[in-house]
Order: C-alpha cells, then structure tokens, then sequence
C-alpha cells in the first residue's frame, strides 16, 4: 500500500463532499473526486463541468478507481480515527465529547457548552453541525465563513459572501436544501437503475427460458428428422435384403428342381439298364446313355 507520510489530508479531500476520497477516480481534466460524488454531480446537470476547473466533463466516461489515490485516502483514514477517535470540546478544560460543531464559531461544543447556542437569539442563528474534527473544511476558503449555499451554476459549495464577488447573480440554494434535493435525486436515479437492471435480467431469464424451449424443441425435431430417415433407410434396406435373399433362394429351388429332373432321368436310365439282357440291344442303349451322361 501506498505510505501516506509527508501527504496532507488536503492533498486527499474531495472538493464536493469536504471529506477524504472515498472510491477516488480521476477526471479527463486531471481533478480527483469520490466516485459517488462526480457522479452526483455529472448525472445532476445536462452540461456538467468540472467543479475545480470548470471543464466540460465527459458524460460517457466510465470511471475507474484510483488504486494508488484510494490507498493513501484509506491510510489517513485509518490514521484519523487512532489519532481522533472523537472530536472533543474546544471549551472543556476536561475535553468531554462533543456534540455539535459550530460553523461561524469554528469550535465544537458538548452538551453543557452548546446552551448559549439554544438559547441565545444571536447566537441561535449560527450554523451547526454534527461534530467535525476539520471545521475548515466547512469554511470558505476566501470569505472565512460558513458554505451555507450551493452555487448551481458553478456546482459547488459558497458562502453567502461569494454571492457577491465570484457568484454574483449566480442561480444558488441552501447547501442542505440542495444536498438533500442531489441525494434524493442520486437515490431515484439509483433505483431507477435497479429497475432497468431487474427488468434486463427479466428479460435475459425470458430469452433463456425461450432458447431452451427453442433448442429442446430443435432438438426433438433433429431427433424425428434422423428417426424418419434411419427408419425409412432402415426399411428400404430391409427390402434389398429381403429381395436378395429371395432372389437367391428362388434360383436355388430352380437348381433343385433342374437336379432333381435329371435325377429322375438317371434313375430312368438305371432301371432300363438292369432290365437289359440282349448285348445288342445294351450296346445301343449304352451309347444312348453315355450321350445323355455327357450332356
């Protein structure tokens, strides 16, 4: 991981939320930011620009995590809550544990300190806010006073002051107003995204469940196409053989009944020949015979 000595936890404050990067990305234009926060605020204007530099910003950039960033912003983290686990009374010589910070005072007060400020007319006016250890994070860095407004124009946090001199005739809101109206707005447009997701999956699942219907129903089509064939083959096959066999078997019984015609002929011969007594007349039989022998 990467050290966080000789950084400032400046170095690694987004300039939107006031507090150390959380999920740190780099803009096209080089300034860092939470990732939830530049997304806020690019998906909050239709022509967003940078909140530092006030260059366009790419609607279409996605966003990677600056590992290296995200490292040391978890390392001062870490290093905040082992140094401050609670942010303390600046009144109490004790220091007990704060519970409201002041924004036009700069101190955080606890519970028995924070009276004046509940009861006093003057100094219920001021701006309080649950207890921060940086207040200077809170303040405007050229006026001293508390950011109380957000500058829509420029998309980014003023105090009353800049009204007049940077943000003069610029459209603003209260800071909380307008906080709470982009957190309202990030939280639609999230859930808005959940349902495009859900309906995609619903849609994924129904184009799943419609190929497999599809593909079992190809392949029982497949399975009868190849059935018909290999029992149409199989049926033809059984002809030839049937033919074949009978073809073979009808010239054999044609044989048989040829052999079994010259047999009888023979037999003819052989009892003409034991009834013959008269060599004359075995003569011309035998000749008679041995012509009948050699066909």
């Amino acid at each position: 991981m990467a050290s966080i000595s000789g950084f400032s936890e400046k170095s690694f404050t987004c300039s939107i939320c006031l507090d150390v990067f959380t999920d740190p990305v780099t803009t096209s234009c080089g300034h860092n930011f939470c990732m939830t926060c530049i997304r806020r605020h690019r998906d909050s204007s239709l022509c967003p620009r940078c909140p530092l530099c006030g260059i366009a910003l790419d609607s279409k950039q996605d966003f990677n995590i600056n590992r290296t960033i995200r490292d040391i912003a978890e390392g001062i983290k870490r290093k905040r809550i082992l140094e401050n686990p609670e942010v303390s009374c600046d009144s109490c010589p004790k220091k007990k544990i704060a519970v409201k910070s002041c924004l036009h005072c700069g101190t955080s007060f606890c519970k028995t300190h924070l009276e004046p400020h509940e009861t006093a007319e003057k100094l219920k006016k001021h701006k309080l806010i649950n207890p921060v250890k940086n207040l200077d994070q809170y303040i405007c860095k050229n006026h001293e006073r508390p950011l109380e407004l957000y500058c829509r124009d420029d998309q980014t946090a003023i105090c009353q002051f800049c009204t007049e001199s940077d943000h003069k005739n610029h459209n603003t809101a209260p800071l909380e107003e307008e906080s709470l109206k982009l957190l309202m707005n990030q939280k639609i447009a999230v859930q808005q995204k959940i349902q495009d997701k859900m309906r995609k999956i619903k849609e994924i699942r129904h184009s799943t469940r419609f190929n497999k219907q599809a593909k079992e129903k190809e392949i029982d089509e497949n399975i009868k196409f190849f059935k018909d064939i290999f029992e149409r083959s199989n049926a033809e096959l059984l002809e030839l053989t049937e033919k074949k066999h009978k073809e073979t078997e009808r010239r054999g019984e044609e044989l048989i009944r040829g052999l079994d015609e010259e047999i009888k002929e023979l037999k003819r011969r052989q009892t003409e020949l034991e009834q013959l007594s008269n060599p004359i007349d075995f003569t011309q039989v035998s000749v008679s015979h041995q012509t009948m022998v050699r066909n």
